[in-house]
């Protein structure tokens, strides 16, 4: 009966492969809507219990918005947590500054694809916690094979294989939810995720983008250090600095030119802690939102003749009545340089094990995943 019952799993769940699998979930998009995601900047409490339906139960308290009891999943193989309260930082896997907090933070994608398709795979296909867990630790710790097999092996092989294909650059949207990562002190025990719902305000203001054009007239950077450093950006062409202030960890400023016209020349040096780097605002080089310079990630900026900077590798999707094009969706990004996502598992213990390689712990500044209208 079991065999009759996998392979009837099989043809709904390879059928998805080849097309999205009903109910599968759309990308995210990147600038319809105003979503943010905060996540507490200091030390919170989290207490540990066995899950009913999910592997573990976690109960969140000094953590505002956020506290509650949520359904929580291990996320490393080696090592191991009691069902105890533990004093833990709170880390959003979609901030890619501070994500790299599981052995392959590449597969946060397929991890939040995952943690939204739950209720289907758990509801209409039958799947145990313990197959879905197995199948959050193959992602999120790849090298490492974890000692639990899951209940059905098929289905978890199913499962796997559903996410892989459909999952590949997947960004939560609106009502969605994405994964938290729970991150303690002491990093040989285990980390786990919870699943936090995004909330979108309608984009009422979008503003359609365009291409770098006419030198850079205003720039808004976001620090992604640790500590508050004192930060000055000044202008090649006179040298005149254009901003200088303290900024902390996390934090966002914004700056305009005062060359010609009203922008920064050619160029501007952004200088902090003793370091520097170089930014071209001549519009000669890719320059917008997402692009990465030292310590400094662009959040937003416009340019003398183009107005609002769209991001390097994408088109404008607001119509120029201001209303938001939500037709365009974006497309599967492809993940190169990812690590090996093929392995499968072994066996060990029983209890949620983890057990890190050495990684050096992240500040607790406060986070904010934040898309705009551009």
């Amino acid at each position: 009966m079991k065999y009759w019952k996998n392979m009837a799993l099989a043809a709904v769940l390879m059928a998805a492969v080849a097309l999205p699998m009903k109910g599968a979930l759309a990308t995210g998009t990147t600038n319809t809507d105003d979503c943010s995601l905060d996540v507490p900047a200091g030390i919170v409490e989290v207490c540990v219990d066995l899950g009913d339906v999910s592997y573990l139960k976690h109960l969140l308290t000094g953590a505002g918005d956020l506290d509650g009891l949520y359904e929580a999943w291990c996320v490393d193989v080696p090592g191991g947590i009691s069902v105890d309260c533990y004093d833990v930082n709170l880390v959003s896997s979609l901030d890619d500054v501070f994500n790299d907090v599981i052995g392959a933070p590449e597969n946060w994608d397929l991890i939040n694809y995952l943690l939204n398709k739950v209720p289907e795979y758990r509801s209409v296909h039958g799947a145990s916690r313990y197959d879905l867990q197995w199948v959050f630790w193959i992602l999120s710790s790849p090298a490492t094979p974890p000692g639990d097999l899951p209940d059905d092996q098929t289905l978890a092989d199913l499962i796997l294989d559903e996410v892989r294909a459909n999952g590949e650059g997947f960004v939560p949207a609106n009502g969605q939810v994405a994964a938290v990562a729970v991150v303690h002190a002491d990093r040989s025990l285990q980390e786990t995720i919870i699943p936090v719902r995004i909330v979108c305000t309608p984009c009422t203001t979008c503003t359609e983008c365009k291409p770098c054009d006419g030198k850079v007239t205003k720039l808004t950077l976001r620090y992604d250090g640790a500590d508050t450093v004192d930060v000055a950006v000044t202008q090649k062409k006179d040298g005149e600095t254009i901003f200088a202030a303290p900024v902390a960890g996390g934090e966002s400023f914004t700056f305009s030119g005062k060359w010609k016209f009203g922008t920064m020349g050619t160029e501007i040096t952004v200088a902090w802690g003793g370091q520097s780097v170089q930014i071209h605002t001549s519009c000669s080089q890719p320059i917008g939102p997402g692009l990465v310079f030292g310590d400094f990630t662009v959040i937003s900026g416009e340019s003398r003749n183009g107005g609002l900077l769209c991001k390097p590798d994408d088109q404008p999707k607001c119509d120029k009545s201001g209303k938001s094009d939500k037709s365009g969706k974006s497309g599967k990004s492809g993940m190169s340089g990812k690590s090996d996502k093929s392995g499968k598992s072994g066996k060990s213990g029983m209890s949620c094990k983890s057990g890190k390689s050495d990684k050096s712990s992240k500040s607790s500044k406060h986070r904010k995943y934040s898309k705009r209208c551009r």
